[in-house]
């Protein structure tokens, strides 16, 4: 399924570039491949939702797709891009998140690994410009406590007490 970049990036406050060597809309670190029409350019929803964490939901009876992110909420201040989800579970932006807790956290993107503060690695999933793991995973790499409220798309991170 094709889907216009730009107003969807847009509308969540994403960057877009046009890169014209690449054919492609870059949005951050995330480059989409993209097929142009009439000067606009359309790319896969699949992109979108592996690259970007945007997920989307089709209203069959309306004809209308809802496009939509998971909130993530770090001591009350909202992180942008910071959740996704699969059929595997949700999958949290680790580098973003101890970034606003001011934790220690190294990544290395090319091996998808996350290094804690104990020298210990973590194997987790690449997407934009971080690395996500499993909100499980997440509790055990930094002292945070992880609450889902599914029926609010949002997650709410604090640190433990």
């Amino acid at each position: 399924t094709l889907v216009a970049a730009r107003p969807i990036l847009q509308s969540f406050g994403l960057p877009v570039i046009w890169d014209p060597e690449k054919q492609a809309v870059v949005s951050g670190t995330a480059v989409l491949p993209a097929h142009v029409r009439s000067g606009q350019s359309f790319v896969h929803l699949s992109d979108l939702e592996r690259q970007l964490g945007i997920k989307s939901h089709w209203h069959e009876l309306e004809q209308l797709i809802e496009f939509f992110v998971w909130k993530v909420i770090v001591e009350q201040t909202e992180l942008a891009g910071g959740a996704w989800i699969d059929d595997k579970g949700i999958w949290l932006a680790i580098g973003r998140i101890a970034h606003a807790l001011e934790l220690p956290v190294v990544m290395i993107p090319e091996r998808a690994v996350v290094i804690d503060g104990q020298g210990k690695e973590w194997l987790g999933r690449v997407c934009g410009e971080d690395i996500y793991v499993s909100a499980e995973m997440l509790t055990e790499i930094l002292p945070i406590k992880v609450i889902i409220l599914e029926d609010q798309k949002r997650i709410e991170i604090m640190r433990r007490s």
